[in-house]
């Protein structure tokens, strides 16, 4: 049976990355906390971690492929502690991120040979 992934999950970060920014400009506000923020922040730290995103504070894209499992890990404790608890959307959105952050996982350390702890 394949494994449906949904690609939504692409947008709403996209969408929190523009509504964090944003809300990032007035001094003393902080994004909303919601379960989307959240996820959407640990998925962000795995990215960069596996060099697909700049760091925000040096600008450079490096791969620190032991950090990227940690938070695919991180994630994956959150799934499963939380089964039975979530709404359908936040169920669909945390399997989604799941899902791309293994696959990209998968794929850049293949291509990047072993790795060392």
């Amino acid at each position: 049976m394949e494994k449906k992934v949904d690609e939504g999950w692409k947008q709403k970060v996209e969408e929190e990355k523009k509504k964090s920014s944003a809300e990032a400009q007035k001094e003393d506000e902080l994004p909303s906390a919601s379960f989307f923020t959240h996820v959407t922040t640990l998925a962000s730290h795995v990215m960069i971690s596996l060099g697909e995103v700049a760091h925000p504070t040096t600008g450079a894209k490096e791969k620190r492929l032991p950090e990227a499992e940690f938070g695919i890990d991180t994630l994956a404790i959150l799934e499963e502690k939380t089964k039975g608890n979530l709404t359908d959307d936040e169920e669909r959105y945390l399997n989604s991120v799941l899902t791309e952050l293994r696959m990209r996982y998968v794929q850049i350390s293949q291509a990047s040979g072993p790795i060392e702890p």
